[in-house]
């Protein structure tokens, strides 16, 4: 079977979970709920019976049974039908209709939600009316109030004049007001109409009308737009679309219209299979006006754990120009950059041991640095570590490394190899500790060894012991 993905690591899906845009230059909106932030005792046992199908038990300090047929119960009222546990302060009850009334403080919890409010109607089936009230959704946290709340028997609720976001402060951050919500509990779907989204108190985005999963599912469709702008680029706004293909893969995809470029497409493509996971990331602008031609920039993330010692990880990487960073980098380190890196690394570990065979290769993304100064690319690296237990006390310990570099010639004629050099180091060592009160001592002896092979140049040897 493949695994899921998790609904956290789903950056862009998050905001259609959460209802939540993105801002360019703005701090981060995603609010998550802190494990103190609601604390409802006691936890609830799951019942396999319907809630409709379940005996209800009362508890309560005072009790009065009328002509009328009604029950009056008071005083720390109790109610409990199958999974599903009630407390309010006062409560009529009617045994032949099954009908319940509660008057004061009252809060209705089950395995999936908690309701709270002032006065609520509630009947033998399961069916409950809430007014005046909050909730909290246990399985994502959202939260929120509504003027009334209806909740069924099958756990879907109705909801009005609705408030709603997944930040646990009393002032969130952001937050959605609708004119009614639906939320069908077994689709884990919440479906809204006159939605307004307020960022800290500010109404920023409107519809008439959306869709968004309230537990951990994933749902294709639109995200919330990202407006933003900056001097290089000039505004810019991205509408994009999230498609959930499969369980273990989904895409990503992002038209955006730049005042001073033109269009930009995104993609960010994920795959999760048995031992492995991939993440492809590209962006392409057919013309940047500002530049009169095409430019891009690609990425693509591989790992493949074979099993618990054996790993593989690609990491590549390409850039169309050196100015790509510095009109799309989302932060210092990325506009400063200067080199690209992309490497295809195996390795491998045990208790003691632990090997890395590496190829790796460097982008020079500034053009102005000389031929001569840019970084050897290492095609491959071999790195072999290790330690062991010997008898009687011994310990013996391996560092090696086998480097093959390559660099390009200042003389770049077709004619003129470029320079290229291999490497070996090697230091294996031996050591006795010796661990006494008041004493602690290591005699070691050791081996250090670093040799070069230069291509059309002297070869160099450096030995001693250590």
């Amino acid at each position: 079977m493949h695994s899921r993905f998790s609904n956290l690591t789903l950056a862009q899906a998050a905001l259609l979970v959460l209802g939540l845009p993105q801002l360019v230059g703005a701090q981060s909106l995603t609010c998550t709920l802190s494990d103190t932030a609601y604390t409802i005792q006691p936890q609830l046992n799951q019942n396999n019976l319907h809630v409709a199908d379940s005996p209800i038990e009362f508890k309560a300090e005072a009790a009065d049974v009328s002509k009328d047929g009604w029950s009056s119960l008071s005083g720390k009222v109790e109610v409990r039908q199958g999974s599903r546990a009630i407390s309010t302060e006062r409560l009529r009850f009617n045994p032949s209709t099954g009908e319940m009334v509660a008057n004061g403080q009252f809060s209705l919890e089950d395995s999936t939600l908690f309701l709270s409010g002032n006065a609520a109607n509630l009947s033998r089936s399961g069916d409950a009316q809430v007014e005046h009230a909050g909730f909290l959704l246990k399985k994502n946290a959202g939260r929120g109030t509504s003027e009334s709340i209806r909740l069924a028997s099958n756990g879907n609720l109705s909801l009005e004049d609705v408030t709603y976001t997944t930040c646990p402060s009393a002032e969130p951050g952001w937050e959605l007001k609708l004119s009614d919500l639906a939320i069908d509990q077994k689709s884990q779907i919440g479906t809204g109409r006159n939605v307004q989204l307020q960022f800290e108190g500010v109404p920023i985005f409107y519809t008439p009308w959306i869709s968004f999963p309230v537990g951990n599912q994933r749902k294709s469709g639109f995200l919330f737009p990202s407006i933003g702008g900056s001097t290089r680029s000039g505004e810019a706004i991205s509408v994009p679309w999230y498609w959930n293909i499969a369980a273990n893969y989904d895409d990503t995809i992002t038209p955006s219209i730049i005042t001073n470029r033109g269009f930009r497409l995104d993609n960010e493509f994920r795959y999760l299979g048995e031992s492995s996971r991939t993440q492809l990331t590209t962006s392409y602008l057919p013309n940047d006006k500002s530049k009169d031609r095409w430019r891009g920039n690609a990425s693509i993330r591989y790992v493949n754990d074979f099993n618990d010692v054996l790993r593989l990880d690609v990491k590549a990487n390409s850039v169309s120009d050196h100015f790509w960073f510095e009109d799309f980098g989302t932060n210092s380190a990325n506009t400063s950059q200067v080199y690209l890196p992309s490497s295809l690394t195996l390795s491998t570990q045990s208790s003691h041991w632990r090997g890395k065979f590496q190829f790796m290769t460097m982008q020079t993304l500034d053009d102005e640095i000389a031929l001569t100064n840019r970084p050897y690319t290492q095609s491959p690296q071999l790195i072999i570590n290790g330690r062991e237990n010997l008898p009687w006390g011994l310990k013996f310990t391996f560092d090696s490394e086998l480097n093959y570099f390559t660099h390009l010639s200042a003389d770049t004629s077709p004619l003129t190899d470029n320079i290229s050099s291999t490497r070996l180091h090697l230091n294996p060592s031996l050591n006795l500790p010796l661990a006494k009160p008041g004493l602690f001592l290591v005699p070691s002896i050791g081996w250090f060894y670093t040799g070069y092979d230069l291509r059309n140049s002297t070869n160099s040897t450096r030995t001693h012991p250590t």
